[in-house]
């Protein structure tokens, strides 16, 4: 599908009578055409068989049924330069970028909420992995009209439209060379800026069109536990196997714990370092606590205490062979320490690892906000 026409003039905005065409891939013959008054933006969703079109200033945004080409759905948008209008590829909701807020919509073209910040959205992008949306906002780079020379990437969730990172400030990025854009997968959009996002959301790259360069933001999140283990009851002999899992970024490392006191202290336990720590359970383990801790470079978290009660008299003594899933171990250990459950921090934040300089040999700026931080490569560099 493609869109195109004639531009004409309103106050102070471009704006075009859009015509959409159907075409034959294979030779480019228009097959079909729609006329869409005062659209100058489209955004194509092939999984919802639909494409979304709105104006440059607001104005009619129109939902197209694109088996049938015909406007299924419709609604009003506010007087606001649009700087996108896109799709979620698991929802079928339509994003679109109303000056400073982020506006979303159904696919029945039904409000569903409105995202505001500081900067004017110019481009989105979507991770269908992880769920979340990479939303560029980028600063007027005119102090006399309240620009501040600072832009900020911010990460939502896709369902519960919640901040999912916190925002970056990028110094120096701002639109009067250009307007930043939001690359696909690992490849850039052809135009002055983009913004790429990495499969599952782990990093994006961002343009500015004004310093001829590109950061790499790699997403850092505390260790957050998605499985848990569970108390067990066994006799003495038996198998033992306890299981957590926790997500991160970095990937979490894990380490398991055991309390022979009521949780009173806590000691590493020698070798396991997997998500599944498995042993043969002796009459001695009969009270015992085990947790497993997720560890990466943002925070440390642990799993809530699980009892073992091992309910009949057996001949082991201490300790008891044990393996993790990365090698064996004892359930005796090191490394004591005191303490509960700890906590994630809730979304993480980026932080940058590189910079690709597209035009410029010497770039300088730092990411000034928590959780983000820039490394910077010039064209010679390693």
């Amino acid at each position: 599908m493609h869109g195109g026409g004639a531009a004409e003039r309103v106050p102070g905005v471009r704006q075009r009578v859009a015509d959409a065409h159907d075409l034959e891939t294979a030779t480019g013959t228009v097959k079909r055409t729609l006329t869409l008054d005062g659209g100058s933006q489209l955004g194509v969703d092939p999984a919802h068989d639909a494409a979304w079109s709105a104006g440059a200033a607001g104005g009619p945004l129109r939902r197209v049924d694109t088996k049938t080409f015909t406007v299924t759905a419709s609604a009003e948008l506010p007087a606001a330069s649009v700087g996108f209008v896109e799709t979620d590829p698991a929802t079928g909701n339509v994003w679109v970028g109303s000056g400073t807020s982020v506006l979303v919509y159904d696919k029945d073209a039904k409000p569903l909420t409105t995202l505001s910040g500081p900067d004017g959205t110019t481009d989105v992008a979507f991770d269908t992995g992880t769920g979340r949306a990479f939303v560029v906002r980028q600063d007027n780079g005119d102090t006399g009209n309240g620009g501040d020379d600072l832009s900020s990437p911010a990460v939502y969730d896709t369902r519960t439209f919640e901040e999912a990172a916190k925002p970056a400030e990028l110094v120096g990025n701002h639109s009067q060379l250009g307007e930043a854009a939001v690359a696909r997968g690992n490849t850039y959009l052809a135009g002055p800026g983009g913004q790429a996002v990495t499969p599952g959301g782990t990093s994006v790259h961002v343009s500015s069109p004004a310093e001829g360069k590109i950061v790499k933001l790699d997403r850092r999140m505390s260790p957050k536990v998605v499985q848990s283990p569970t108390d067990q009851s066994v006799a003495p002999g038996d198998e033992v196997t306890f299981v957590a899992a926790a997500e991160g970024a970095p990937e979490p490392t894990v380490r398991w714990q055991v309390s022979p006191d009521a949780g009173q202290t806590w000691s590493a336990i020698e070798g396991a370092t997997g998500n599944s720590y498995a042993f043969t359970a002796k009459a001695a383990h009969d009270g015992h606590r085990y947790r497993a801790e997720f560890t990466n470079s943002v925070g440390t978290t642990r799993t809530s205490p699980v009892t073992l009660t091992v309910t009949e008299l057996g001949t082991g003594g201490d300790g008891g062979s044990g393996t993790g899933t990365t090698g064996g171990g004892t359930c005796g250990g090191t490394a004591s320490s005191t303490g509960g459950t700890g906590t994630s921090t809730a979304g993480g934040s980026l932080a940058s690892t590189g910079v690709t300089v597209l035009s410029v040999a010497a770039l300088a700026a730092a990411l000034l906000a928590a959780g983000w931080g820039a490394y910077r490569k010039g064209p010679n560099a390693n």
